[in-house]
């Protein structure tokens, strides 16, 4: 999924420092509105959690994630074809090369977690055993393949891994 789907979904996942931050937030900001008989403007949201307006405003603007099944193949389509990563992805030259430029476990790894081998998208746990090797391991690999793969990519592309 592409970083325009994803952000018309919502974060697909919250690291758990920002997770706790999010849910220390939404409990002052109950407190806030039963001491104030009204909910908390911006500006008392980041003096009560001593942050900046911005940074506060960028926590609370998190939403869920949602099913792609709520979203019309018409708003699906029109993410998908404004996702410049998928323009990369479709052109298997350019993929090729990417892939070449790295060590035969990294490539190996994101072929099966990408579905580049078959088409069919493999989990952690099935790459590890695949490739005989720990589930973390496997993230390890493909956290560094990653990593590198946006050393190669063009800006816009590399925004996208």
């Amino acid at each position: 999924m592409g970083a325009a789907t994803a952000k018309h979904l919502g974060a697909m996942n919250l690291p758990t420092s920002r997770a706790e931050q999010l849910r220390a937030a939404h409990g002052l900001e109950a407190e806030l509105t039963q001491s104030l008989g009204r909910p908390p403007t911006l500006r008392e949201m980041a003096d009560a959690l001593g942050r900046s307006e911005d940074w506060t405003a960028g926590l609370l603007s998190h939403q869920r994630p949602r099913s792609l099944e709520l979203v019309d193949a018409t708003t699906l389509e029109r993410m998908h074809t404004r996702d410049e990563l998928d323009a990369v992805l479709a052109e298997p030259i350019l993929v090729r090369e990417l892939l070449l430029r790295l060590d035969a476990l990294d490539r190996r790894v994101l072929e099966l977690r990408l579905g580049f081998a078959d088409g069919e998208p493999k989990s952690f746990a099935h790459t590890a055993r695949i490739l005989q090797i720990s589930v973390t391991r496997v993230r390890r690999i493909e956290a560094r393949a990653l990593e590198k793969l946006r050393g190669f990519c063009p800006q816009q592309a590399s925004a996208q891994l």
